[in-house]
Parts: structure tokens; C-alpha cells; sequence
């Protein structure tokens, strides 16, 4: 399947990214077409793509492995971009 028309409404209408827009693309496995496309048409309109690449599981993991002072500590670079 082709994802760059859906890829382009997506950026240029519903999101409206501008150059240098920050622009945060998380996905699943299966979307993972659709995805790059997303980030390419972001490139294309001057934006600033990167991939929030975290497995859905890390989050089980990190709540029965951390300590407490893991789970303290804020995730700065998760305030940076959210």
C-alpha cells in the first residue's frame, strides 16, 4: 500500500507541520509504511522528524524492575518533546 497521499494530508493538513516544527512519529510495527512516509513528507516540509522508538513493553519492564530512585527521576527528554 502507497501511504505518501495519506502521508501528505496528515502533515500538511492535520498536523500543518512548518519548517522547523519539532515533530515526534511513534509507531507500531505494522504501521511502520506509514510511518515512513509520515517522516518523509515532514522532512520534505522543512520539519524536524525523529522516531519515539520505545517498545509498548518497556513501560511493564521499567515498573517491576525499577528502583526507587529510578522511579523517581522525570524522563527529560520525554518533557522535551510531549
Amino acid at each position: 500500500m502507497d501511504f505518501n497521499k495519506l502521508a501528505h494530508v496528515l502533515v500538511q493538513y492535520s498536523v500543518g507541520v512548518t519548517p522547523d516544527k519539532l515533530v515526534c512519529i511513534y509507531y507500531e510495527p505494522p504501521a511502520k509504511a506509514a510511518a515512513l512516509a509520515t517522516y518523509a513528507e515532514v522532512i520534505r516540509s522543512g520539519g524536524h522528524a525523529f522516531f519515539d522508538a520505545r517498545p509498548a513493553e518497556a513501560d511493564e519492564i521499567f515498573f517491576d524492575l525499577a528502583s526507587d530512585v529510578q522511579l523517581d527521576r522525570v524522563n527529560d527528554l520525554g518533557l522535551w518533546y510531549r
